[in-house]
């Protein structure tokens, strides 16, 4: 499993499974100022009733993971991007740094191929975790599971 993270706040994009022009789940980023938010994978948070984009972190940390920690006024958001050791799974994870619990809101462009609005697909949610599955291609074992906790 393969994913690409930006700090300015494109937690996954061009997930893949092998290779990564035909196997590509998610959309890659196509703008290196970030100014169209349809490709790849956003998260906002509702904070006081309004959910925000998280964008530009406070601190932005790599590893064999990504982490973003924004501040907020009376908080610390950290989430961490990384991919199992244990399967076809990317993880994601939001905790705060107060214990508080908050909303988050994930947009992502699936394309489950090499372009964009070709391949159609299914999503199964199965407790805290999606599976996308292709659907009627010839590859009709593949599947990538994308799992959030928080």
């Amino acid at each position: 499993m393969t994913t690409t993270a930006y700090m300015y706040g494109v937690f996954n994009s061009r997930i893949s499974a092998g290779n990564i022009n035909f196997n590509k789940m998610m959309t890659n980023t196509r703008n290196p100022l970030n100014i169209l938010k349809t490709s790849g994978q956003r998260i906002c948070v509702r904070i006081r009733g309004i959910y925000r984009l998280l964008a530009m972190p406070s601190l932005f940390e790599i590893g064999f993971y990504v982490r973003w920690y924004d501040k907020t006024d009376d908080d610390l958001i950290m989430i961490t991007n990384y991919a199992s050791s244990a399967g076809p799974e990317i993880r994601l994870e939001c905790r705060s740094e107060e214990g508080k619990s908050y909303s988050f809101l994930a947009t992502g462009q699936i394309s489950m191929g090499p372009n964009e609005y070709v391949h159609p697909f299914t999503i199964r949610q199965e407790g805290n975790a999606f599976t996308i599955r292709r659907v009627k291609s010839r590859r009709a074992g593949r599947f990538i599971r994308i799992c959030a906790t928080g």
